[in-house]
């Protein structure tokens, strides 16, 4: 029986991450096939485990979110603002609804529902924000989470709680405030994603 505050469980393992780019990785695996086509050389067996080992770790891809504020102005004034119900009660002061009015919005964008306004790139799967009070609470605000895919690994990381006055002016509502709410989400995930990306990969990473 496991008691409050202990486990049993054994400790993880060391885990060795080793970041190499892809030339590197291409040159490497070539290196190692050429090695397995060398007569009785007594590390044809090793290099062979090792080239299957390499072909079998995924390539991972810097995650980051692509988006365009002036698209995404004309499509909500093209009719999606009244499909998703963005109107002039998205604001700083309507605390009870905003965090579920941004989240219908993304949804329809994680659904591509406008590609050239939201447009995730490498890893990155999903963008969602999970409000932290019911329709009835004085909250408004949520905590944005991230899907990200490495090979076959779905993995969900998550900046920090986005009140509405992080998100939008005092002073826009409607389909400005939604706009700029969606740039700063978008700046948010792509410093949460940057962060992540370079303590996996050892480096530092730019994105265009």
């Amino acid at each position: 029986m496991t008691r409050l505050g202990r486990s049993d469980a054994p400790p993880p393992r060391e885990l060795l991450l080793w970041s190499l780019s892809l030339q590197d990785r291409t040159e490497l695996q070539n290196l190692l096939n050429r090695a397995t086509r060398i007569p009785l050389w007594r590390g044809r067996a090793a290099a062979a485990s090792l080239a299957t080992r390499l072909a079998a770790v995924p390539v991972i891809q810097a995650p980051w979110l692509r988006f365009d504020a002036e698209a995404c102005w004309a499509w909500l004034e093209a009719g999606a603002a009244a499909r998703y119900g963005i109107d002039d009660t998205l604001c700083r002061d309507t605390l009870a609804t905003t965090a579920g009015q941004l989240d219908d919005l993304l949804t329809g964008l994680n659904d591509g529902d406008a590609p050239e306004v939201w447009q995730p790139i490498g890893a990155l799967r999903q963008v969602r924000m999970w409000r932290t009070a019911d329709n009835d609470g004085a909250d408004g605000g949520g905590v944005l989470t991230a899907q990200l895919l490495f090979g076959h690994t779905a993995v969900r990381i998550s900046p920090m709680h986005q009140e509405p006055q992080d998100l939008m002016p005092s002073d826009s509502t409607g389909v400005f405030a939604a706009v700029v709410a969606l740039e700063r989400i978008a700046e948010e995930i792509n410093r949460e994603c940057a962060v992540m990306f370079a303590a996996l990969s050892g480096t530092d990473q730019e994105h265009s």
